[in-house]
């Protein structure tokens, strides 16, 4: 168990509350959303979800205050594993082969639950997260996002990584780079004029 700025790092999470109160924070980050994203969100079922918490090929990463869990994150460099997240692991390998076969993480799931200091968690949480695979495993962060929840996640994470380069924490500045986009659409029949009146 590794301990950087709060933040908890492990492999597997023996602990069957703290596998329970992340089960909560990631059932409360969909409650209500459902209509929100074209894209469904939600890739894990509980029981998927609670195996990813004790399966070693997974990263976890969270912060406890006052013996509650506050914020946690997944992420794996198994890319066949990555692809519960309906990504697709032929691209980022196509894309990025010098990180290949097992330096590609991609986040398969981070919630922090809501409140004033909901941001504050949010940033302990990447930065550990950021310094962990990119200084320590020497990898990249892959992730995707929601334009109608998050549209602002690419700029809030670059900033982040000049924040901790800036202050030594990484060795150099990174870049977003798009990797692909997805359009949901449809056709609909046009409303009849009203000719009323």
């Amino acid at each position: 168990m590794e301990n950087k700025q709060g933040v908890i790092i492990v492999s597997k999470i023996d602990d069957e509350e703290i596998r329970e109160q992340i089960w909560k924070i990631y059932e409360d980050s969909f409650a209500g959303k459902e209509v929100e994203c074209v894209q469904n969100q939600k890739c894990y079922h509980r029981n998927s979800f609670m195996a990813a918490l004790t399966d070693p090929d997974y990263l976890k990463y969270y912060m406890e205050i006052d013996g509650k869990v506050v914020a946690y994150m997944l992420s794996t460099g198994n890319l066949q594993k990555a692809s519960i997240t309906y990504m697709n692991p032929e691209r980022y390998q196509h894309l990025f082969p010098e990180f290949l076969p097992d330096r590609i993480y991609y986040c398969t799931s981070l919630a922090v639950v809501p409140g004033m200091r909901s941001q504050r968690y949010f940033y302990r949480l990447m930065s550990a997260y950021l310094e962990n695979v990119l200084v320590n495993l020497k990898g990249m962060h892959a992730f995707d996002f929601s334009h109608e929840t998050i549209p602002n996640l690419p700029a809030v994470l670059s900033k982040m990584g000049e924040k901790l380069f800036k202050e030594g924490k990484l060795p150099s500045r990174f870049v977003y780079t798009k990797v692909g986009a997805q359009e949901f659409g449809a056709l609909v029949p046009e409303k009849p004029k009203d000719t009323t009146g």
